[in-house]
């Protein structure tokens, strides 16, 4: 596998593990949390469900990007860069994920490397017919954690 179509595999691995998990809220210079901002935003379509991991829609697609955080991210100029995950490392066919310190879900729960392996299996697993089986995942793709650690492994 050539090392873009690498890239794109790994900012796809990311964006799959999208558990409504967020890091901590930003902060203004003096250290203070912003004011909460409202956003309005139109979409051309009903986004249906929203589980990220059973809709390909352009629409659900757009709503998960502002309710969810990926592994890892990609900057207007290209390069990848740190989401949920605060490091990567990728050899052959195997990436391995840190997952950063400090990360909850929306239910409070801690986000681990066990969250986003878990989310993984379920679009990995045929009989869940995830839509992004062999689009954003390739077919045969596993996932390993160690929470000890914190690492995620995907292969």
């Amino acid at each position: 596998m050539k090392t873009p179509q690498r890239l794109a595999l790994l900012a796809m691995v990311g964006a799959l593990t999208l558990s409504a998990c967020t890091g901590t809220p930003n902060t203004s210079t003096s250290g203070a949390a912003e004011t909460p901002k409202t956003f309005t935003m139109a979409l051309s379509a009903d986004p249906g469900a929203l589980d990220p991991q059973m809709g390909a829609t352009t629409a659900l697609l757009w709503a998960s990007a502002f309710a969810y955080d990926p592994l890892i991210n990609q900057d207007k100029s290209g390069a990848i860069t740190s989401g949920l995950a605060s490091d990567w490392t990728e050899e052959g066919d195997t990436i391995t994920f840190t997952i950063k310190e400090g990360v909850t879900c929306s239910d409070g729960t801690e986000f681990t490397a066990s969250t986003a392996a878990a989310n993984i299996a379920f679009v990995s697993d045929p009989n869940n017919a995830s839509p992004l089986l062999g689009v954003y995942l390739p077919a045969g793709a596993e996932a390993t954690a160690d929470d000890a650690t914190r690492t995620l492994t995907v292969t």
